[in-house]
């Protein structure tokens, strides 16, 4: 699967098997996630150069090694040296772009977004709206398109919740909306309940990261460091990460 996700993202998949790969991406969301990620991996690494760097002196030295060959025979040596020094930093070059990438936002987003959790919210009967049962339902079987497309559909009172806009935020994020994701995520308000509040940082964290606002992103986490016991060690980890990888990035 991963040869027909580099053809499709390297623009090399014929028109008609093009539109049916992407129809399948469409309605597997586990492609989907790994499609996203590849995207998310080669555009950070185009962003890096330090692979650059080492395939430029890898091609030098094959040059030399080409136009040397020839020369005499006590040069072979030094040649040879040159190469295995050559195939040490190329070794070195792929370990380092390997912790590259398991710092790189694109990892960190796709090894830590899971979708908001509904199953603690409890409502009475008479709260049990049809239009909300219907759209839950949606949500619940990860239909995210009909969640966006219904989410007018309910009344009100309804989406103004908090656990709702949550919900609908995560459907935007999972269809790659991230700015509106966070428009909706920062006009939340919630009062006295730390639960909730921590799973709107959290989730304002992950958009900015996608948006690749670093500097906002660890903003973020770092109030989860000493207000959620859920998020608190993650969002500890991931500052370190985030940090290593990208210098400029500070807390406000």
């Amino acid at each position: 699967m991963i040869d027909k996700i580099l053809q499709y993202l390297n623009n090399e998949m014929p028109k008609d098997e093009r539109k049916a790969f992407e129809i399948k991406i469409e309605e597997d969301k586990e492609l989907r996630k790994q499609v996203e990620l590849n995207k998310e991996i080669d555009r950070f690494l185009v962003k890096k150069n330090e692979l650059n760097d080492i395939k430029d002196l890898v091609i030098n030295i094959h040059k030399d090694y080409i136009e040397k060959r020839h020369t005499k025979a006590q040069n072979i040596k030094r040649i040879r040296a040159v190469l295995a020094a050559a195939s040490v930093l190329l070794l070195l070059g792929l370990l380092v772009a390997s912790i590259i990438v398991v710092h790189s936002p694109a990892y960190i987003y796709s090894h830590n977004f899971t979708a908001f959790n509904t199953n603690k919210i409890t409502r009475g009967n008479s709260d049990l709206n049809e239009q909300y049962m219907l759209w839950h339902g949606l949500y619940q079987v990860q239909n995210y398109k009909q969640v966006l497309n219904n989410f007018n559909k309910l009344p009100a009172n309804y989406q103004n919740e908090t656990s709702i806009t949550l919900m609908y935020s995560c459907a935007l994020m999972q269809t790659g909306d991230y700015k509106k994701a966070l428009v909706q995520l920062n006009t939340a308000t919630v009062e006295n309940n730390t639960l909730l509040l921590a799973e709107l940082a959290w989730y304002k964290a992950l958009c900015y990261l996608k948006l690749d606002d670093y500097t906002s992103a660890i903003h973020e986490f770092n109030k989860l460091t000493t207000t959620s016991k859920k998020h608190g060690k993650k969002a500890k980890a991931i500052i370190k990460k985030l940090k290593r990888v990208n210098r400029g990035a500070t807390p406000k």
